[in-house]
């Protein structure tokens, strides 16, 4: 009998447990969609009012880093590059612009900074003063377009040259 009233109880806490992590994670998670929606239609604007044309993006993707002055703190954000810029917009922080002509070439690594994601490949992009810049593409797929046309466009660079 006693058996029984402990695996309700298990049971209860479990459940419980499972609910507080829904009530917390559902809002946060339609928040995010939902500034990740804004931060698009934003960049849409920002675009269009200095004339500039998409290259690549914008794609969902994880700022990883950067050890050029862009802060460290990584997070969610939408990237995209133009004809001008390569644009970083974080969803919780300040956006992060690169020129163009600034990028000096990319590579792509699984370890950027002393951290790896589930084996996901960050785009790192070389920037002046032998600084870098990481990203990771969440579409495998767009990945692997965008890691074709950044090599095409600026060149890599390999570890070694870091």
């Amino acid at each position: 009998m006693e058996s029984t009233h402990t695996a309700v109880f298990v049971l209860a806490l479990v459940g419980g447990i499972l609910l507080l992590q829904l009530v917390i994670w559902i809002p946060i998670i339609a928040w995010m969609r939902k500034r990740s929606r804004a931060e698009a239609e934003a960049l849409g604007r920002e675009l269009e009012a200095k004339g500039e044309t998409l290259a690549l993006g914008p794609e969902s993707a994880i700022y990883r880093g950067s050890n050029a002055g862009h802060g460290k703190v990584r997070g969610n954000a939408l990237v995209a590059l133009t004809n001008k810029r390569l644009l970083v917009r974080r969803l919780v922080g300040d956006p992060i612009d690169v020129r163009a002509e600034e990028i000096a070439g990319v590579r792509e690594t699984k370890w950027f900074l002393g951290g790896a994601k589930g084996g996901r490949m960050h785009l790192v992009f070389r920037l002046p003063g032998g600084g870098e810049l990481g990203v990771m593409i969440l579409d495998k797929q767009k990945h692997a377009v965008w890691l074709q046309e950044l090599r095409r466009r600026f060149g890599e660079v390999s570890r070694a040259d870091a």
